[in-house]
Formats: C-alpha cells, sequence, structure tokens
C-alpha cells in the first residue's frame, strides 16, 4: 500500500464516524479496504456492508489482494445481515424466518433486525464483535436501511460510510437518503483527493472523460454524445441491430471483458438471443426469471413436464428453433412428437417424446442434459438453466419440497461465493453495480435517459463506451 492510501485510511480511521464521496473509478473500494488494513493492523475487526452481491465479490476479491486476514473482516450485503440478525434472534424480530432467504421480504427482515440491534443484549454482542462499521455505496440507502444502519452504529460508533450520489439508482424500493441533511448530518464529512485508478493502465483519456461528464448529466439537459472527441467513446446509430451487433463482435484482445446493457429485464434475452449464444445474461441474484419459470412447473407425474421442459429451453437457448409451435402444441395435446423430423435437434425431440411418455423429474434432467449436449445448442441463460434444474433435482432427495422451494437454497450459495461472470456478458446497470468490464456497450441511448443510470453504465468501462441510439441526443431524467 503506497503512502498516500495509507495516509488517507488513516484519516477515516481517526475520523469515524464519518462520511466520504467519491466518484466512480476513483478507488473507493480501494480505500475501503485499505481502512480495513490498517483497522486490522491496530488488532481491530471491521463488519463491511455494501447492497449488491456484487459488490460483496468486488470486496472480497480486493480483500485478499490486500492479503488481510478473513478472520479480521466481515462483508455481507445490507439486507442478508439484516437476514442472519433477524433469523439468529427470531423472537426478538419478531418476525418467521425460513432456512433459507425469501428477499420479497426484505423489509420485514429489515424492520426485524432494527429490533435486534437496539437490544442490550445484542449491543454487546456486535460491541464486542467489531470494531469498525464501514457502509459503501451509501447513496443507495432507503431511509429504511439508514435507519438500520444508524442502529447499528450505536453498538458501533465508529461508522464510516462511503458512496458517490451520481450512482443512486435503487430507489425503486423506497425514498433514499439525501446526501446533505440525512448522510452528513450524521457522518461528517471528510475530503479525500482522488485520482481516475480504474482507467490508470487502460485508457485514461477515457477515465478523465468520465469524471469531467458529471456535470453534463443533469435531469432536463439533454446529454449530446457527438458533442465528445474522446479516444474510446463513439456513437453508433441504430440500424435494425446491425449496430449492436458490429459493435459486440469487433475484434478486440483476446481475454478483454465485454457488457452490454439494456434497460428492462425483458430487454436480456433478447439481445442474447439475437447475438446467437455468445453473450450470457447476468441473472438477478432472487433469480426472477427462473422462479417465474418454476412457478408454472407441471407436477412430476403430469405429461406436460415435457411441454414445460421445450418452453423452458425456448426462453434460454439459440438453436432450437426446430421446437417450433407444432411441437410443443403437440406436447401440450399429450400426442406423440417422435414421429417429426427436425434436422440436428432430433435428438431433443425423441428424447422429449419419452419424457411426455414417462414424466419424472429424473427423467426431465435427463433429457435436459441431452438437450444440452446437442452441438449446435447454444444457451445464454446458462446462469437461469443451470439453477432451474438444480433446484428440480434437488426434489429428488426432498420430495416434500417444491422446486420453487429449493429454488432459494440453490441461489443463496452466492451470498457466500465468488460469482464467475463470463467475459461477455448482456445485464443492466442494477445488476453490475460494482463490476468493471473492459468495454461498455449501452444497446438503446434514449430508452437510457436516467442520469444517474447512465453514469453508471458509462463508469463501468475502463477501455471503451459505444453508446447506440436512435439519436446522439438525448433528454435527461
Amino acid at each position: 500500500m503506497d503512502l498516500q492510501l495509507s495516509n488517507d485510511a488513516a484519516i477515516l480511521l481517526r475520523s469515524a464516524p464519518c462520511s466520504v464521496e467519491l466518484p466512480a473509478g476513483s478507488g473507493k473500494t480501494h480505500l475501503l479496504c485499505a481502512a480495513a488494513l490498517l483497522a486490522s493492523g491496530q488488532g481491530s475487526r471491521s463488519l463491511i456492508l455494501t447492497h449488491t452481491n456484487a459488490g460483496v465479490d468486488a470486496i472480497r476479491k480486493r480483500l485478499v489482494e490486500f492479503h488481510i486476514s478473513q478472520d479480521k473482516v466481515r462483508v455481507e450485503t445490507l439486507t442478508s445481515w439484516a437476514f442472519t440478525l433477524a433469523k439468529s434472534y427470531s423472537q426478538l424480530a419478531g418476525v418467521d424466518i425460513g432456512d433459507h432467504p425469501d428477499w420479497s421480504k426484505s423489509a420485514s427482515y429489515l424492520s426485524g433486525a432494527e429490533k435486534v440491534v437496539k437490544t442490550q443484549a445484542v449491543r454487546r454482542v456486535l460491541r464486542s464483535s467489531f470494531d469498525y462499521l464501514i457502509v459503501d455505496e451509501y447513496q443507495d440507502c432507503t431511509l429504511q436501511l439508514h435507519s438500520f444502519v444508524l442502529a447499528l452504529s450505536e453498538s458501533i460508533p465508529k461508522a464510516i460510510v462511503l458512496g458517490d450520489r451520481m450512482q443512486a439508482i435503487f430507489g425503486f424500493t423506497g425514498p433514499l437518503v439525501d446526501w446533505n441533511n440525512d448522510v452528513q448530518q450524521r457522518f461528517a464529512a471528510v475530503h479525500i483527493d482522488w485520482l481516475p485508478h480504474r482507467w490508470q493502465r487502460h485508457n485514461q483519456e477515457l477515465g478523465a472523460w468520465s469524471l469531467s461528464v458529471r456535470q453534463d448529466l443533469t435531469p432536463g439537459k439533454f446529454f449530446d454524445a457527438k458533442k465528445y472527441s474522446v479516444p474510446g467513446v463513439r456513437f453508433l446509430l441504430n440500424q435494425n441491430g446491425e449496430s449492436l451487433r458490429s459493435s459486440a463482435f469487433m475484434n478486440r484482445h483476446p481475454g478483454e471483458s465485454v457488457l452490454i446493457l439494456g434497460n428492462f429485464p425483458s430487454d436480456d434475452g433478447k439481445i442474447a438471443s439475437r447475438l446467437g449464444g455468445a453473450f450470457l445474461v447476468l441473472e438477478d441474484i432472487q433469480g426472477r426469471f427462473i422462479k417465474k419459470h418454476l412457478d408454472a412447473i407441471p407436477h412430476e407425474d403430469s405429461f406436460l413436464l415435457a411441454s414445460w421442459l421445450a418452453e423452458f429451453i425456448k426462453e434460454c437457448a439459440n438453436g432450437v428453433a426446430g421446437l417450433d409451435s407444432a411441437i410443443r402444441s403437440k406436447l401440450r395435446d399429450n400426442k406423440s412428437i417422435a414421429h417429426l423430423q427436425r434436422g440436428v435437434i432430433q435428438d431433443a425431440v425423441i428424447s422429449l417424446d419419452s419424457l411426455r411418455e414417462q414424466p419424472s423429474y429424473e427423467n426431465l434432467l435427463l433429457v435436459a442434459d441431452v438437450i444440452t449436449r446437442i452441438p449446435s445448442v447454444r444457451i445464454y441463460r446458462r446462469e437461469a438453466w443451470r439453477d432451474g434444474l438444480r433446484a428440480i433435482e434437488a426434489c429428488l432427495d426432498t420430495a416434500e419440497k417444491s422446486p420453487v422451494d429449493n429454488l432459494a437454497k440453490v441461489r443463496g450459495r452466492l451470498r457466500h461465493s465468488s460469482r464467475n461472470t463470463s467475459l461477455r456478458v448482456v445485464s443492466r446497470t442494477l445488476l453490475v453495480k460494482g463490476l468493471e468490464f473492459d468495454h461498455v456497450i449501452v444497446s438503446d441511448l434514449q430508452r437510457m435517459n436516467n442520469h444517474n443510470h447512465l453514469y453508471v453504465a458509462i463508469s463501468r468501462a475502463k477501455k471503451s463506451v459505444t453508446l447506440i441510439g436512435s439519436s446522439a441526443s438525448v433528454k435527461l431524467q
């Protein structure tokens, strides 16, 4: 750790409780980890909280780079920490909690956890367990999350919160904190000089632009992509998908990462499908797409399992055009399809017909494996396909639980393990917050007209940003 970083980290530790605001890519995660390292050197233990599993993963990886002993830090999302507290002290929380989290109940976990941390007994436990409380991405705290953090800080008063109000994109779950009135009133502001670290070894001009463009990203103003002449920044006129395809598959160095950003959940699969399965969809942690399909799965002895599997693979992969409406209609009507010729996916047709005749979850998994192994089938929703099948497979051991019941456990592993992200990803800003990629492609500039989302999008890129739209200009909200 260099001297400047060490000095900055020391300032935070001395100033706690405090807040610091830093732009994207300016070393916020680095500073956070440096503070945790200095604290560990003093024999102190830090509780580090953030909002997303992507953020947790990024922090954990950086902590490894800093060689911080695992017993000196605990890293969680705010809601997973609330779940842990509410589950551990369920009577105090007054919340009925199962073995695995149901994130649609996050608000109840938070309210229960806040009750827990206000008790004297739990305060003593927290006070003896942690010396510092560090909360990242604080701009995304709702007022309920803010209240939870304030309750935690009563037990762990050396609290440090970090954020950037330009990256506040999680307001859909409730009113967000006001940085001036809510944050700085409780956590005094500390000034830290910053540098564009993310771009130093990649594209410094892009880094300078990503920081300077913040002043242009204001609600009510027009953002004009053609206004800028910056190496690595370009605008492409949308030409029926050809601009997206050409930018997605342009020649790049092997091993470079590419992120394509849509705006809505339905965009992910459409974009990945159009690109022939070369890009993978990054699913949300809750697995909403997976749950939608598992909610519709027929009973284990129903002939409709074959129809369900055909529909599922159609929404997860390319190369299955042969499983057309005629095939799926016959499966729904419990009619044979084995005699229908479908070329390279004939094995899938025959296997689905056998599943129709002998329905079971075990046979469904065997047929899914056959489909996966067909060379022409390219699964772009690999995460959804894999975890959906894992949830079904778990029913073989726990027959009393449904696939949907098992999904929470399957997806729950992401709380505790590093998430492997493909080099070619289709996703949305909400899911890639805290991540960085070599190249970022905004697929529809006109629909990414929220100034915070647009800033998060362009600041993910280390080497290039491509903006595609019907016009280079968009009025920001």
